[in-house]
């Protein structure tokens, strides 16, 4: 593909790479010239596939479960010690669990599991890779960029998946904190971008295919951009 964006000597860390938007993401930036490093938990193959298409040098695969900070913090210094440095941080990492539950149903054990992994992962990563951008010497204008892959369900919840929507509203007060997502004075840039999940039934089973309506808000330093008035579904790539 033609790409326009030039990330040539930057290193970035992809969360959830190997597959779906992740995946799209990392063709995008090693297209772009970057050094991309993205995490996997169970899709091997999908994400040794990835690695090979992108190019083994410059695009390495590692697995990561990313159930908490210390394990944030364990990703970015992998990063670190292969490539040297990090500038741009694309948390797109998550789980939703498939099973509807009400919260008065819900097991105490799925709560945790699903701010573990989609929250305090989140944070770890955040936080030690601020703490690697503000140290390393800069390349460009900003010290680093840092883009959270949130939800509309954290505007406005989400019938019986409470834990999921607590999550990714949690996601956007972290982006909105002053000295976490709106950095001062250009420093670190950072965005926040909403998705939408949409389930289809197939009408001769119960088989769901899961898409995005694609990047409905994206909020970025003090710009809001509204929602588009184009409803179509979207493939990873699209978005």
């Amino acid at each position: 593909m033609s790409i326009v964006l030039s990330l040539s000597h930057k290193v970035a860390l992809i969360t959830g790479g190997s597959r779906g938007i992740g995946a799209a993401t990392v063709r995008l930036f090693a297209a772009a010239g970057a050094k991309v490093v993205f995490s996997y938990e169970k899709s091997h193959s999908q994400a040794e596939a990835l690695r090979r298409q992108c190019g083994e040098t410059d695009c390495q695969a590692v697995v990561s479960n990313l159930n908490g900070p210390a394990a944030g913090r364990a990703l970015v210094a992998e990063v670190v010690s292969r490539f040297g440095r990090l500038d741009i941080l694309i948390a797109n990492h998550g789980v939703w669990p498939a099973q509807d539950k009400a919260i008065d149903e819900m097991p105490d054990e799925q709560w945790r599991s699903t701010l573990a992994i989609n929250l305090d992962g989140v944070f770890g990563l955040v936080k030690h890779a601020v703490g690697q951008m503000k140290t390393q010497p800069r390349i460009g204008a900003a010290a680093g960029h840092i883009v959270l892959i949130s939800s509309t369900s954290g505007q406005r919840g989400e019938a019986f998946h409470c834990d999921y929507s607590a999550s990714k509203g949690a996601l956007i007060s972290m982006y909105d904190s002053p000295g976490t997502g709106r950095y001062p004075g250009g420093d670190r840039r950072a965005s926040s971008v909403l998705m939408h999940r949409t389930r289809r039934v197939h009408h001769r089973g119960n088989l769901q295919r899961k898409r995005w309506r694609g990047a409905l808000r994206v909020k970025s330093g003090k710009n809001f951009c509204p929602r588009p008035r184009d409803r179509r579904l979207l493939h990873p790539n699209q978005v």
